[in-house]
């Protein structure tokens, strides 16, 4: 590959605004996954822990990089907003909520990120149990003074609850997107 081409390449990559990616499929089993956490002292609240340990929640089987976008509520155009609202604005402009295991392989992976609050929307989860069942969860990572990070999942089903313009949200780039806008002959 050129230069000139290695230039339009690099320019069509800094338009996707990709804000870190992550692998998944890359542990054998939520086991592994738990035990990694544990002795990275990555914490998990109550609904986390039933999340991450329900029959439902899979790792991915093949290893994949998932690419993350972070966006602020305002940059959706929103003062504020309730959860539902961000992802259909997200889903609106080609991005997608992540993989239910995508915020705790990123707490993993990314041990250095610290000293802001991030939400990743999860994918619709639809579990037996009534307490699961939910479009409107999200995982909240955070890092505490003391260094132990945390992995909070919450439901946000209350149409009351809104989020400000500053809060920010990772949602995920599917790698059609990535490949076309690559393809594309217009920069």
């Amino acid at each position: 590959m050129n230069t000139q081409a290695r230039k339009l390449l690099f320019e069509k990559i800094i338009k996707l605004n990709i804000w870190k990616s992550v692998k998944v499929g890359n542990r054998e089993n939520k086991s592994n996954l738990l035990a990694e956490m544990d002795k990275s002292r990555i914490l998990t609240n109550n609904f986390g822990q039933i999340l991450l340990e329900h029959p439902s929640f899979c790792l991915s089987k093949k290893e994949t990089e998932i690419y993350l976008v972070i966006r602020s509520v305002g940059e959706f155009g929103f003062a504020n907003a309730s959860l539902q609202h961000i992802r259909e604005a997200a889903l609106s402009e080609g991005l997608q909520d992540c993989p239910e295991e995508v915020p705790f392989q990123f707490s993993l992976q990314h041990s250095g990120f610290c000293g802001e609050k991030v939400y990743f929307p999860l994918n619709p989860i639809h579990y037996k149990n009534p307490e699961i069942h939910s479009d409107q969860v999200a995982a909240e990572l955070t890092r505490e003074k003391d260094l132990r990070r945390f992995v909070r999942v919450h439901k946000y089903w209350n149409a009351g609850f809104c989020f400000d313009a500053n809060d920010r949200f990772v949602f995920t780039l599917p790698s059609e997107k990535i490949r076309d806008l690559i393809l594309s002959d217009n920069t």
